[in-house]
């Protein structure tokens, strides 16, 4: 999936939502890839929560593999950190993107990584034909999979944004985006999008998924491989 054609590079700035997950990381070496031999400056924001704590941390080190990978790195990174809830997350990211809009312009393209659900029955057809496979025990992740909002692509406050890139596919098109930019083993292995926190940190400081939350279960479904 090439992202190319949707990313402007005549702006004089662009922003970018970086948590540090699969889909906003590919998005971010994507807009770096596209403005590096221009004059388009990043503007990456990252919103931490007081439980959910590696979003910045996982964003610091895109960040850095991508500079190591496209010489580009973001003009200035607005950092936050709130108190746990989703309405702390929701508006402490609208507090983040009204610092970009009053420095930068309120027209800045904003790029933000966020995919539809998977395909119910699908999903569930993959973890009944490959939990065994995976180590991952059926009946706790088919609880997952049947609690997950299945109207929540229409609840989203995103719209039409033509920023939201993965808009119109699910994780299965975030992996294609990164076998198109052969990110698949330089990137991808050191993205995160376990939601169930606290976090443990392995010997490299790398949080450690839990391998079977939704976000888990949406790598397994799209990637076949959790890192």
């Amino acid at each position: 999936m090439d992202l190319s054609k949707s990313i402007g590079t005549d702006n004089e700035f662009v922003c970018v939502k970086l948590s540090g997950g699969a889909d906003s990381a590919i998005i971010y070496y994507a807009v770096c890839d596209a403005v590096k031999d221009t004059n388009t400056k990043i503007i990456v924001i990252t919103l931490d929560t007081d439980l959910k704590d590696q979003y910045i941390a996982g964003a610091k080190r895109i960040i850095k593999i991508v500079k190591d990978l496209t010489g580009v790195e973001p003009y200035e990174h607005i950092t936050n950190t709130v108190e746990h809830s989703l309405e702390n997350y929701n508006n402490g990211q609208h507090h983040l993107l009204e610092q970009v809009w009053e420095k930068y312009g309120k027209y800045i393209p904003v790029y933000t990584g966020l995919t539809i659900n998977p395909p119910h029955e699908d999903m569930v057809e993959f973890f009944e034909n490959n939990a065994e496979r995976l180590g991952i025990d059926l009946q706790h992740a088919l609880a997952h999979i049947h609690s997950r909002d299945q109207g929540r692509d229409i609840k989203l406050p995103y719209g039409e944004n033509p920023g939201r890139l993965f808009g119109k596919t699910d994780k299965k098109g975030t992996a294609a985006a990164y076998k198109h930019y052969d990110m698949m083993e330089k990137l991808y292995p050191y993205t995160f999008s376990c939601e169930s926190a606290p976090y443990e940190l392995d010997e490299n400081d790398m949080p450690i998924h839990c391998g079977h939350c939704f976000f888990c279960l949406e790598r397994w479904w799209g990637f076949d491989r959790l890192t």
